[in-house]
């Protein structure tokens, strides 16, 4: 095969390459607040508003958070009382889903709150070590399953 021949099937080749990669874009910053999740559009005024005023609750200390996307992490310290209190008002809140795990982490938090903009989903994973949660003390948020149909 000729150098010209090579050429020309190299950059064929790279062409047909470079139309079938699709650009992968993300978006990432830092959270300066409690309450600087994000919500869907469709996602009612008065229950984001209700979601806020439980992230800035006065017995919460806010450390830091971060975003990727339509995921947001925030970190918190505090005690089990302040956890609990967190856990029970999110599960309040109109639309939304709460889960509790744990984690081991040497990590400046007692627990963090990972909420998904689009399903209005919050994991609260809750530090093994750390030494302010007592894990006897601590009550989960009721389980409430679908509605019955009637």
């Amino acid at each position: 095969m000729s150098r010209r021949s090579l050429l020309l099937a190299a950059m064929a080749s790279a062409a047909v390459l470079l139309t079938n990669l699709s650009a992968a874009y993300a978006i990432a910053g830092k959270i300066e607040s409690a309450d600087g999740i994000a919500f869907s559009s469709d996602y009612p005024e008065h229950a984001q508003k209700q979601i806020r005023q439980t992230l800035l609750d006065d017995d919460l200390t806010f450390t830091d958070g971060y975003f990727v996307n339509w995921i947001s992490t925030l970190h918190f310290q505090g005690d089990t009382t302040a956890l609990n209190k967190l856990a029970e008002n999110l599960a309040a809140c109109e639309g939304t889903t709460v889960r509790v795990s744990f984690i081991k982490a040497e990590a400046d938090f007692d627990w963090e709150v990972i909420h998904d903009a689009h399903s209005h989903d919050f994991q609260v994973r809750i530090k093994l070590n750390s030494k302010r949660i007592e894990l006897e003390a601590l009550v989960l948020p009721p389980a409430k399953g679908p509605t019955p149909e009637r």
